[in-house]
């Protein structure tokens, strides 16, 4: 991954998990709640994560194990499509001014690729979709169809605890540019990994507000995507820095 577009100062890149911060619904919790475990036995597997140190990869891999067993992978692409998953009110808006500014933005998800490129080319159109770097876990599919009981989550970094390592992303565009100010918005525990290596972590969940609380990282709350391009737009403008951008659950650093 190369950067581009970073003769500014400072040089700025934004970073997004998808499901539950880009949107407004998690397409896996959607699944894993309705068609799988419910959703009971998933808070009781992330709350293993968050205090007992079950590996988040193993959490994911039995819920969506659990939704597997029960459909195949079309007619979950389907049943996600049909659940009428919206945008962030602000995304749209966000994500035009950093494309104006040249700011790389890029989608980083434990989700699996085809479905979010399906939620993302229903939302905003196939050809801007395109646009967009997404780096997710993908799907396994054991026979030709992705019939029940033959498919499940294949995971991008199958030896990290967390599946999908979102350090990883982060570290590659800051190893090319050690300076390079890192935005990240997250809201889940899926996100753990990324909250450590981004410059500036912004949360809008509680699981992420938690773990974020728990171990001391520093942390702004965010309600939409309105909010996060202010404070991306006030450290490009040299009008705050990012370490400064830290109130917590709260929120509310930049007020104009």
């Amino acid at each position: 991954m190369q950067l581009h577009s970073l003769s500014r100062s400072p040089a700025i890149a934004c970073f997004s998990d998808f499901d539950g911060t880009v949107t407004d619904e998690d397409s896996n919790d959607f699944m894993i709640d309705n068609m799988g475990m419910g959703r009971l036995a998933r808070r009781e597997l992330l709350l293993k994560v968050l205090n007992e140190g079950l590996p988040f990869r193993e959490a994911f891999r039995a819920m969506i194990a659990s939704v597997a067993a029960n459909y195949s992978f079309p007619e979950c692409c389907a049943k996600v499509k049909e659940a009428n998953i919206k945008l962030d009110p602000g995304f749209k808006a966000f994500y035009e001014f950093v494309r104006a500014k040249g700011i790389p933005f890029v989608l980083i998800s434990s989700g699996m690729t085809p479905i979010i490129r399906s939620i993302v080319g229903t939302l905003i159109g196939k050809e801007e979709a395109s646009k967009i770097t997404i780096i997710a876990n993908d799907v396994d599919i054991w026979d030709e169809s992705g019939s029940a009981g033959n498919w499940g989550v294949k995971f991008r970094h199958p030896d990290s605890p967390f599946g999908h390592d979102k350090d990883v992303a982060i570290s590659d565009f800051k190893a090319q540019d050690p300076n390079i100010i890192t935005f990240f918005c997250g809201d889940g525990l899926s996100d753990m990994s990324a909250a450590r290596s981004a410059t500036m972590r912004e949360g809008s969940g509680d699981d992420l507000a938690a773990h974020c609380e728990k171990e001391d990282i520093p942390f702004e709350g965010f309600r939409n995507f309105h909010e996060v391009r202010k404070s991306v737009e006030a450290v490009l403008d040299g009008r705050i820095q990012a370490s400064d951008l830290c109130a917590g659950r709260a929120g509310g650093t930049i007020v104009s």
